[in-house]
């Protein structure tokens, strides 16, 4: 059965193990940043959302234990994280197409819209950036959803592991996205820099990850008439996950070329080593950046 990484909690959410995949804002806009929540996830893509602009889709199989957000709206990658993960999506809008597609999966999306108690507008953040995630409701929110069970493994905790057949690699620059992760030998974790300055998460610090996945994949802004931002002025980015392409993989201050494959749109996509591997990821957040053949 196809694994997954994951922080090493055993604590599930609900009966299936659904997890909680959010939307989180990383722009640049004023008191965007510093985020909350991100550090506990279990991983984290990243990937341009539109005019140059990243943005977070933040997944945990366990239960968060600390206020998450900004929260900001699904984009077309959601819907395919949704159909890989099949967890509940918590986001701040999306567009009626996004919606349209994501409600394929009926009854896995909440919206900040909805005005339930499960998220709320922080006032020491400057709308619409400011929409934050309360742990305990959107914990409870997705138990009960009797969501089906899940038809992968999420990785139990495991003594951490090198790569097989590293090359050293202590600093990884992602341009597309304005990022640079530099390892830590003391922690055995990268620690993530953005814009120029130490990305950080409210009240843990600067971000760090055990494990590092930059997978590149075919892209393309989808014209579709109704992929439009709010204004109906602008598209989004469309990402093919499912299929097979490139990755480089970093770990404990290490470096593979690897080969991602992703037959199934049900199923979470695997890695693999040179050698045809599935690729063991250490236990620890792991952070996805989504590199579009068009960026």
């Amino acid at each position: 059965m196809v694994q997954v990484p994951s922080a090493g909690s055993t604590a599930r959410i609900g009966a299936s193990g659904a997890p909680i995949i959010i939307q989180i804002e990383n722009s640049s806009q004023p008191t965007v940043r510093p985020q909350t929540g991100m550090q506990q996830a279990d991983m984290i893509y990243e990937y341009i959302s539109e005019f140059g602009i990243p943005r977070l889709s933040a997944v945990y199989w366990h239960p968060p234990s600390s206020l998450i957000g900004p929260v900001r709206s699904c984009r077309l990658i959601t819907v395919q994280l949704e159909q890989m993960y099949r967890g509940m999506i918590y986001c701040s809008g999306a567009n009626d197409y996004v919606l349209g597609q994501v409600w394929k999966w009926p009854n896995v999306v909440y919206d900040y819209n909805y005005m339930y108690a499960y998220m709320y507008r922080a006032a020491d953040r400057a709308a619409p950036h400011n929409v934050i995630a309360r742990p305990d409701q959107i914990t409870a929110h997705t138990a009960q959803a009797n969501l089906p069970a899940l038809n992968y493994d999420v990785a139990p905790a495991h003594p951490d592991a090198p790569l097989p057949g590293a090359t050293p690699a202590t600093s990884v620059s992602i341009p597309q996205h304005g990022a640079v992760w530099r390892y830590d030998a003391n922690s055995h974790e990268y620690l993530k820099w953005q814009d120029g300055a130490p990305f950080t998460n409210v009240g843990t610090g600067q971000v760090h990850a055990k494990n590092l996945i930059i997978q590149h994949v075919q892209s393309r802004l989808d014209n579709s008439p109704g992929n439009t931002g709010v204004h109906r002025t602008y598209n989004t980015e469309y990402y093919e996950l499912a299929g097979e392409g490139s990755a480089d993989i970093y770990s404990d201050g290490g470096m593979i070329h690897a080969t991602w494959k992703h037959p199934n749109r049900d199923l979470p996509v695997v890695y693999y080593d040179a050698s045809g591997n599935p690729v063991d990821l250490n236990t620890g957040l792991t952070w996805v950046h989504v590199i579009g053949s068009d960026q």
